[in-house]
């Protein structure tokens, strides 16, 4: 009895631990009820199919390992797509992962009372929960992604939804059922270690993707507080001028005036400093990538401005830098891990941006762009960095279109440049 009351405990362990997690926009407990009763009606199939497979694999510890894991992953995950479907219950990151453990709870804990009453010496018995909720993990970590996602991505992190819990759910029943079933103590203790190793690395994954899906929520909930805050400002600012009697649609149309005449005068004092074709952004992390595109442009008769060599001592960096980047065409965006981290090239991209400077990026990781500037450039379509005549090609082409280089002898026409969406 020991036994099963520490499998109910670590079931509740789990769900109290996410939910935890969950706190800032929890979830109402009667969807989670739900979702741990069809994590336990699940497991009914799965017992029919698990009985139909064991007749053609002739019960060997490799055919049950691989059946149990595909059919009750297959079995859960359609519990889960349930769950969401009805309640359309998806919408922070962490809430898939919320879903898919109390799912996997209530699985296990039927599992468990079959285990309790057949198998109740067998070692697989005794960690049914913990494992569920670890395989539940990464399927509610895809199911998310593919929420928040499109196009090719989104098939991709359908199929890890399975394929990964499944994967996870194989290495760990194999080692399990291979030291139930074996005579030889060596054998026993081999297979014990590498499932030690397993739960060590399932621990540390696990952690990476609660963690990433909470970050991403929180980044979301400080920008809906600030668009709260405009809104809330805003309307302050309308009411202020309704009681002075003022007009809200006079000094808006005010305010847009005064933009268009200063962008006005930006364009004359333009027109008399000296100009460039594009203007590189890039983290000093990415010198190499940038400096290699900067000479290849500079070969072809572009005038491209990068920071290199171009501060004394002394010097205003960022007046200096805005100067080039309201004296350039367009700006090539080295988007990295390290770029979206620098305070200095968020700065470049946001006047860029402020100022209706033509932006395109130029992918050098999977990293997503920074928060600060993620709303004006997701969507719009980069680069990805390649050492070769396209790439070079299709950069050319880009500052053609924004400059005046159409009868430029250096210009190369070719542009086998592949564009792609670069978004969530």
């Amino acid at each position: 009895m020991g036994i099963l009351l520490s499998a109910v405990l670590t079931a509740l362990i789990a769900i109290i631990s996410i939910m935890y997690v969950d706190r800032f926009k929890p979830e109402p407990i009667k969807q989670l009820a739900w979702a741990v009763f069809a994590g336990m009606l699940s497991i009914i199939p799965a017992i029919g199919l698990e009985i139909v497979a064991e007749f053609f694999n002739g019960n060997t510890v490799l055919g049950i390992a691989i059946s149990a894991s595909v059919i009750e992953e297959a079995c859960k995950l359609a519990a889960l797509m349930y769950i969401v479907k009805k309640f359309n219950c998806i919408d922070e990151h962490i809430d898939g992962i919320v879903y898919a453990i109390c799912v996997g709870v209530g699985f296990a804990f039927i599992e468990n009372l079959e285990y309790f009453t057949v198998y109740r010496e067998s070692i697989n018995y005794r960690v049914l929960t913990p494992g569920h909720v670890f395989f539940a993990i990464p399927m509610g970590y895809y199911l998310s992604k593919a929420k928040y996602s499109s196009g090719a991505d989104k098939k991709n992190y359908l199929a890890l939804m399975f394929l990964t819990p499944a994967l996870f759910h194989w290495a760990w029943d194999f080692p399990l059922l291979i030291s139930t079933k074996s005579n030889n103590e060596l054998v026993t203790i081999v297979c014990l270690i590498l499932f030690g190793c397993l739960l060590f690395q399932l621990v540390r994954w696990s952690k990476k993707y609660i963690t990433e899906q909470f970050i991403n929520d929180k980044v979301d909930r400080t920008k809906d507080d600030e668009k709260r805050i405009k809104q809330i400002r805003k309307e302050a600012v309308k009411e202020y001028l309704a009681e002075l009697g003022w007009s809200v649609e006079n000094l808006e149309a005010f305010a847009k005036a005064k933009k268009e005449y200063e962008k006005t005068v930006r364009k004359h004092e333009l027109e008399r400093i000296e100009h460039y074709d594009a203007f590189i952004s890039y983290s000093h992390e990415n010198a190499t990538e940038a400096l290699e595109t900067y000479d290849a442009l500079t070969k072809k008769g572009y005038k491209v401005w990068i920071d290199k060599d171009k501060f004394r001592h002394g010097d205003e960096f960022f007046d200096i830098i805005y100067k080039a980047l309201d004296n350039s065409s367009l700006v090539f965006f080295f988007s990295s891990e390290h770029s979206n981290k620098s305070e200095n090239v968020l700065k470049e991209i946001t006047h860029a941006l402020d100022n209706d400077i033509p932006i395109v990026p130029i992918r050098l990781d999977s990293c997503h762009y920074a928060w600060k500037i993620h709303d004006s450039l997701n969507g719009k379509y980069y680069a990805e960095f390649e050492w070769t005549s396209e790439f070079i090609n299709g950069l050319a082409n880009d500052i053609h279109d924004h400059t005046q280089h159409s009868d430029d002898s250096d210009y190369s026409t070719d542009n086998d440049f592949e564009y792609e969406e670069y978004g969530e």
